[in-house]
């Protein structure tokens, strides 16, 4: 009897069709699509249940809540400046 159960699911046709693109625009039906779902399927002691869409961004290698939302730099003063 598990408290809490979460499933991640990763869009493999979008990353296929971005491959495919080669660096070019992703056809409009897929661009929009997010790269990354996060199920929450039960959680015992919560009361929200449901899926949060993500996107990657490579640069800083963070999933974002929309395609358009900015980064975080985690790191950026410790090191003397931005992180990325």
């Amino acid at each position: 009897m598990a408290d809490n159960v979460i499933g991640c699911w990763r869009n493999k046709p979008k990353e296929a069709a971005k491959q495919k693109a080669d660096g070019a625009e992703l056809p409009p039906e897929k661009a929009g699509e997010p790269d990354a779902v996060l199920n929450l399927e039960k959680q015992r002691h919560g009361e929200w249940e449901g899926r949060i869409n993500l996107w990657f961004h490579p640069g800083c290698f963070q999933y974002l809540g929309s395609n358009t939302r900015d980064t975080m730099p985690y790191l950026g003063d410790a090191f003397g400046g931005e992180a990325w």
